[in-house]
């Protein structure tokens, strides 16, 4: 359980109650056609449907800009399919847009991100969209379209009014060449078929005047190809011929020839075929992708010399997680870093989930040699794709059983293996048996092109990062100590040297100062700590990683190690630190051991194990552990919805010191919930959250100032704590602040 910002798109049917009082068959086959076109735009527009519920729809975009597209998508492709019903039937969704705040547990989002989407929907007009101010300042220099100002709006449950902007039917219409469509022939020929057989519940005539009748206004050639195709003799073939040839003389080359060239281009890093790409396909729905890609490419402009170039040159299409992880890790800080990010997000998303417990049990017997391990496999996973896999090594070893030879034993185990130090170590021990050159081998063509040459770092970090001359280390210390390799090479001349030295003490100050969690109680003195929405994890995993080697049985290094994974959202390896830690009884590893089940990540969702851990965990002085208690309470997880306990875990946590559960307490007095409602009580626990960093509370601070909300009206104050918050990371501050020009 977590709080992020999102941009949230909300959508119902306008009436939908009249309409299936009205017919309830028709209505509901209506709201399956046009469910499948808001489905695919909303997909098509890098979106996530996270909640369904009779009429409405409630989705996730990462970009504002994108889901304002859709929705004028949206509301376009429906009105097509309208204006062939009759008006008393017509089916007309409202849409509301929001950037926000939201908290996020496993798929689901809530909070007022959601609520504000949810709301702005019931200000839009049957057919039109509704989006807050900060969804505006986000997109009304991005897009051709002009918005009706609404002014601020009083929203149910919202404590502070929402600016709020209208996209009427006829604005939308304006920018023609602009209108993004991702219409797939197949796709409008399943859509064709179903509103086909609505239309055939009003429209009297034979199969050629239905189908006419659905088509009649598409912008799609594959459609009217295929109706010419299959009613060519029929009276209304010419029309479809004649649109067909209307739509060939003004529009862009066919959508397919268009996506093609996209396909080809869309991953260049060439200005020259960009433009080319531009100056041939620029009116269509690909133009302007292409014109943003070669805006960023232009204004982040490198030099040929430059290594991350280069490297993002090579690395741009491989399908390797390791390559893209390691590319990160040197260069996420240039202007390839968030590409390399997001393709390695998309590789990451294509995988089996870690919640498959086939997957996961394959992976701890995959290279054994022990025949049991593998038969109790078979009998438990036989069915999956991974029984075949464990079938065919156990045959292997039951053909070729190994013999008591410990050489043959050991080089089983690394003979796949990535990791110099096994192989060395298999040397030191097996260097003279029959496997000892296999050994050598295997590592002589690890060494050979350990990383790209143009980095004088990364060279000499390959060629002494096994070694155990404690001078060479020292040298490369002094030589590329503040690079990203100087911390392991700390760390590994530590191991040599013996217990803890001062490059131990070096690499746990650094992992300190990335990664401690300014709430845990058990950090060291001195230590500040880093906020959530604040972890760099480019950083702080490696020097987490080398301060776990230097002090392998340090508990509040293993959680801080835990605590970047997860921000990285290497989920498995971040829930298998924070195991560790926790068994060691470390409370603050327990209480996001606890949220790592809450949200199902890298785990299955059990809130029965989460409360668990929670409550043992604030039992043991976690003040995280209360307010995440009090979350279980607010919303009923595991346990029944209790506020008044919510309140009493929130102000625990608070009293404790906890910034997010002042924040939340606040939260509590501002809407009323399980307590009398009191702005003035909610102003001064933000402002106490907002004092030790949080940067939504930052953001309430300023918001309560601007509207004079439990405290007097102060717009310099309000402006000061939206540029603290904005500094933080918080979006809807820096919406406040560009609607008040700042």
């Amino acid at each position: 359980m977590y709080s992020s910002s999102s941009t949230i798109l909300a959508a119902d049917v306008f009436g939908y109650s009249r309409l299936m009082a009205e017919d309830e068959e028709y209505t509901l086959r209506t709201l399956k056609a046009y469910r499948i076109i808001i489905d695919r735009l909303i997909n098509g527009h890098e979106g996530r449907i996270f909640h369904t519920g009779g009429d409405s729809v409630l989705a996730q975009f990462q970009s504002a800009v994108e889901a304002v597209r859709c929705a004028i998508a949206i509301q376009q492709e429906l009105r097509v399919q309208n204006a062939q019903v009759d008006e008393a039937r017509r089916m007309e969704f409202r849409i509301g847009i929001h950037v926000g705040d939201v908290l996020v547990e496993g798929d689901n989002l809530y909070g007022d991100g959601v609520n504000i989407a949810a709301r702005l929907e019931g200000l839009a007009r049957p057919g039109e969209l509704c989006v807050s101010g900060s969804v505006f300042m986000l997109v009304k220099n991005k897009l051709s379209y002009s918005f009706e100002d609404m002014g601020p709006q009083s929203l149910k449950n919202i404590p502070e009014p929402v600016p709020a902007f209208r996209l009427t039917r006829t604005a939308a219409e304006e920018p023609k060449k602009s209108q993004t469509r991702f219409l797939v022939p197949a796709i409008v020929a399943v859509l064709a078929l179903l509103i086909v057989g609505i239309a055939g519940w009003m429209v009297r005539g034979d199969s050629s005047e239905r189908a006419w009748t659905a088509i009649q206004n598409t912008t799609d050639r594959a459609a009217l190809e295929d109706f010419i195709q299959r009613f060519g003799d029929s009276r209304y073939a010419d029309l479809a011929r004649s649109r067909l040839s209307s739509l060939s003389a003004t529009t862009a080359p066919p959508v397919d020839e268009a996506g093609r060239a996209w396909t080809a281009t869309q991953n260049t890093m060439e200005p020259s075929a960009l433009e080319d790409f531009v100056r041939r396909y620029g009116d269509t729905s690909y133009g302007n992708l292409t014109r943003e890609r070669l805006s960023k490419l232009n204004a982040n402009k490198l030099s040929p010399e430059d290594p991350a170039e280069e490297a993002w040159i090579a690395a741009q299409n491989t399908t390797d997680p390791s390559a893209l992880e390691d590319f990160v890790r040197r260069y996420g800080n240039t202007s390839y870093g968030n590409l390399a990010r997001e393709r390695l997000s998309k590789l990451n998303a294509n995988k089996l989930s870690p919640e498959d417990p086939a997957e996961r049990a394959w992976t701890a017997v995959q290279n054994t040699t022990d025949p049991a391990a593998l038969d109790d496999f078979v009998s438990r996973y036989g069915n999956t794709v991974y029984g075949n896999l464990a079938r065919e090594r156990l045959s292997k070893l039951k053909t070729n059983p190994l013999p008591n030879d410990p050489a043959e034993r050991a080089w089983a185990a690394v003979e796949t293996t990535n990791d110099r130090v096994a192989l060395e170590d298999f040397i030191s021990r097996h260097g003279n048996s029959q496997y000892g050159n296999a050994a050598r081998e295997r590592l002589s063509r690890l060494n050979a092109n350990p990383l790209p040459p143009d980095d004088p770092a990364a060279r000499a970090w390959a060629a002494v990062q096994n070694t155990k001359d404690r001078a060479a280390l020292e040298d490369f210390i002094r030589r590329h100590g503040n690079s990203a390799y100087g911390i392991l090479a700390r760390a590994r001349l530590a191991e040599l040297t013996g217990g803890i030295r001062e490059q131990d003490a070096a690499s746990v100050r650094q992992c300190d100062g990335l990664a401690a969690n300014p709430d845990d109680t058990g950090r060291g003195s001195g230590i500040a700590g880093v906020r959530w929405e604040l972890l760099d994890p480019i950083q702080a995993v490696p020097a987490c990683r080398a301060a776990a080697a230097a002090r392998p049985d340090d508990a509040r290094l293993m959680y801080q190690l835990g605590r970047v994974l997860e921000k990285q959202g290497a989920f498995p390896d971040a829930l298998s630190w924070y195991r560790k830690a926790a068994d060691r009884g470390y409370v603050e590893a327990m209480n996001n051991l606890g949220i790592m089940f809450t949200n199902g990540r890298g785990v299955a969702r059990d809130d029965t194990q989460a409360l668990s851990l929670f409550r043992k965990a604030s039992d043991g002085g976690s003040t995280d552990a209360l307010t995440n208690l009090g979350f279980m309470y607010h919303y009923g997880r595991g346990v029944a919805p209790n506020m008044e306990e919510a309140v009493r875990l929130f102000r625990k946590a608070a009293d404790a010191g906890s910034g997010e559960g002042m924040y939340w307490l606040g939260q509590m007095y501002e809407t009323g919930a399980g307590v009398g409602k009191d702005e003035a009580e909610a102003f001064k626990w933000y402002r106490k959250a907002a004092d030790v960093g949080v940067a939504t509370a930052m953001n309430k601070v300023g918001v309560m100032y601007a509207n004079g909300s439990g405290v007097g009206k102060d717009m310099t104050e309000a402006v000061r704590w939206y540029r603290a918050a904005a500094a933080a990371g918080n979006l809807d501050a820096k919406a406040n602040l560009a609607r008040l020009g700042n």
